[in-house]
């Protein structure tokens, strides 16, 4: 009796597939993802999609990943700009391929991606944000297609109707585009006459690849500001006023009314330097990840990144931080020893590296060298090396070439003995300056001593040497290998420090003077010979193993010492990054034991109880004073209604006389109404006068 589908198990599948062979095919597996551009509006009210980053060859939209009609994750599209030429659509093709590799072996340190697309021309509605296929401007009847045109740098867009004849390249698009995002251009709003109507955002110029990737938190660069309003908070929560940004306490008398009614108190000393310790502690952790994950592509990958600076480097595992009383109160009732032990016990923050387009595997490349130093942002040049900031030199003097024999004179400027670290070396690149398309690129494969003049040096080449090269121009392109990334680590660790660009410009300017001065990258050493290195260290804002990381992070960025991670710049290989890691996670696992030393917590829990016995007798005087209001607050009361009752009394007596009063002026006029005014009135007044007078005129009987 055959079984049902639910009793055949996954075993006997296998065997069934095993069986049927090639035969059996599972093709036409349809997949529900979709991804949907989130958009918002800008200050004129259009609709544009949401760009979370931007570069000079891509921009990456943020998206929707969508299945079943329902938004599964937020995610990241990275996408060619529209006005790009053909060779960096290659590159962008190789970085492509590059990913793949990375996310097939997977790390927690770089950036995987999640999904490659096919992308037509798209643009998007700024009136009511539909995403729509250009049609053709001119004719209206047919969807705009991608055209190469023969000899030309950039790709173009054009109507495949012959008779037509529009077209528009990536060279122009910028200043072109607007017949895109109006009628017959697009399907939407066509009866609209607003003149958001009339705008429009042109998402994907020409059909290519774009990457979908996993969707990171704040770049690096937003790390301090983050870590500062997150321990402000926690310090609140327990009853603390942090210092100012200078690093001075706050002062007692200078607290508000509201800080001294909720029995905020300032932060005693020994409480903010083991908070300070622990926010070290994270910006070390931060090294030590970064380490790892470059340690990871030098050694598993053989990838050497070439592009590590702070908008490269994204943080994972970042909470929000309220900052409203009484709301997401995170650590309850613990106590603030307990709470911040917690954090470095389990520490939370995290980061990863992306954008590997500047990336080679194995073999070194020139890809991107086109593009001058001084065009780069002062914050992308403060973590390029010497050689990165001179990768391409041009050579003044004219160079005598030994065409048969495959050789030139090395120029005195590059010269072994004489260029140090800038000096011509293996590998290096002689490319003719005038030469757009570097036909003639020769590879350096040897550097050769004169044996009759010391002075005299050869390099040998491969490579294709143009026509009469002694009338030429030449430039030498340095390429980047593993130490340049060794250099950038260093630079990136003092920026997680510190926080400031400008702190890691000064620090290259040290960097490059000590790469001419004799002097031993030690504390010791540095501190009493070299004054900039305690003006860099000063600008530590955490007071603690200072030397240590600065030490660390000069050897990574100074070459040649003894005490230096990358003696050469033309040093192959993974070992200065794990070196590198080693010592940083060294330095990381001193501090964390620190932390969480016995002492360390039973000082701090101290203080906490000092603190706790100081709040309660502070809310004890605040209750003892809000009794005392209320029982005055009573008495004023009582004293007010004693008040009104004798004054109601008192009216009620007024009232009584007044009626007493009338009424006997109503009888009185009622005896007098029978006798005329005035005489019966005087003749009953002396009468009464007179009889008066009889009665006290009388004689008195004499008792006996």
């Amino acid at each position: 009796m055959p079984k049902s589908d639910d009793e055949v198990t996954s075993l006997e599948n296998a065997s069934l597939l095993t069986y049927l062979g090639n035969h059996t095919q599972i093709t036409g597996l349809q997949s529900e993802i979709n991804y949907e551009l989130i958009s918002g509006t800008d200050s004129e009210g259009s609709i544009v999609p949401m760009v979370i980053g931007r570069g000079r060859f891509a921009k990456v939209f943020k998206a929707w990943q969508r299945s079943a009609g329902l938004n599964v994750r937020p995610v990241a599209i990275k996408i060619l700009h529209e006005n790009v030429e053909r060779n960096s659509e290659l590159l962008f093709s190789q970085e492509i391929h590059l990913l793949k590799s990375l996310t097939n072996n997977s790390s927690d340190r770089v950036i995987n991606i999640l999904d490659i697309l096919r992308l037509g021309p798209m643009a998007m509605c700024a009136n009511c944000g539909q995403t729509y296929h250009p049609k053709c401007p001119k004719c209206g009847q047919q969807l705009l297609e991608r055209f190469d045109t023969p000899g030309e740098a950039y790709p173009a867009l054009r109507c495949p109707n012959q008779r037509c004849r529009y077209l528009v390249t990536g060279e122009t698009i910028l200043n072109c585009a607007g017949p895109l995002f109006g009628h017959p251009a697009k399907p939407c709003c066509t009866e609209e006459r607003s003149p958001r109507a009339q705008r429009g955002t042109l998402i994907n110029f020409v059909d290519r690849e774009a990457v979908v990737m996993e969707l990171l938190g704040p770049p690096l660069s937003r790390f301090h500001e983050h870590q500062k309003n997150n321990y402000h908070r926690i310090c609140r929560e327990h009853g603390l006023i942090p210092p100012t940004a200078s690093g001075e306490s706050v002062d007692r008398s200078s607290t508000s009314d509201h800080q001294a009614s909720s029995g905020l108190q300032p932060i005693r000393p020994e409480e903010w330097t083991y908070i300070q310790k622990v926010m070290l502690l994270e910006k070390v952790l931060l090294m030590v990840q970064l380490a790892e994950g470059v340690a990871w592509l030098h050694s598993e990958q053989q990838i050497i990144h070439k592009d590590i600076a702070p908008d490269n480097i994204m943080l994972t595992h970042l909470k929000p931080v309220i900052d409203q009383d009484g709301v997401n109160h995170r650590f309850g009732q613990a106590s603030l020893s307990d709470t911040i032990t917690t954090l470095a016990t389990l520490p939370t923050p995290g980061c990863m590296l992306i954008d590997v387009g500047l990336a080679d595997k194995v073999v070194l490349t020139k890809a991107y060298y086109e593009e001058p130093v001084t065009t780069l942002a002062t914050e992308k040049v403060s973590f390029l090396s010497l050689e990165a900031r001179t990768r391409r030199q041009h050579i003044n003097q004219h160079i005598e070439f030994d065409l048969a024999g495959r050789r030139f004179v090395i120029p005195d400027s590059l010269r072994p003995d004489k260029g140090g670290e800038q000096a011509i070396k293996v590998g290096d690149l002689l490319i003719e300056e005038s030469d757009p398309n570097q036909r003639y690129t020769m590879r350096i494969e040897a550097i050769e001593q004169d044996a009759q003049d010391r002075r005299l040096y050869r390099a040998v080449f491969a490579g294709e040497a143009p026509p009469n090269p002694q009338s030429r121009q030449f430039e030498v392109v340095q390429l980047l290998g593993e130490p340049h990334d060794i250099y950038a680590l260093g630079a990136v660790f003092y920026f997680i420090l510190t926080g400031e660009y400008t702190d890691v410009r000064r620090l290259q300017n040290i960097a490059d003077l000590l790469s001419d001065l004799q002097v031993p990258l030690t504390a010791d050493a540095l501190v009493n010979g070299f004054p900039n290195f305690v003006l860099c260290r000063d600008q530590l804002p955490e007071k603690f193993y200072q030397d240590e990381l600065l030490v660390l992070i000069l050897r990574a960025m100074v070459r040649g010492r003894p005490e230096s991670f990358v003696h050469s710049r033309t040093d192959r290989g993974a070992e200065p990054s794990q070196k590198l890691l080693q010592e940083t996670r060294q330095i990381y696992n001193r501090l964390k034991a620190e932390i969480l030393s016995t002492n360390s917590v039973r000082v701090l829990e101290e203080v906490q109880s000092a603190h706790r016995n100081l709040s309660e007798y502070h809310r004890s005087l605040i209750r003892q004073m809000e009794q005392l209001a209320i029982e005055q607050d009573q008495k004023t009361l009582a004293h007010h209604t004693e008040l009104k009752r004798v004054t109601s009394r008192n009216h009620i007596l007024l009232g009584t006389l007044v009626a007493t009063i009338l009424a006997g002026i109503g009888t009185f006029s009622a005896l007098a109404g029978s006798a005329s005014p005035g005489h019966d009135l005087r003749r009953i007044s002396d009468e009464s006068i007179d009889k008066h007078t009889n009665a006290s005129s009388r004689p008195r009987p004499l008792t006996h």
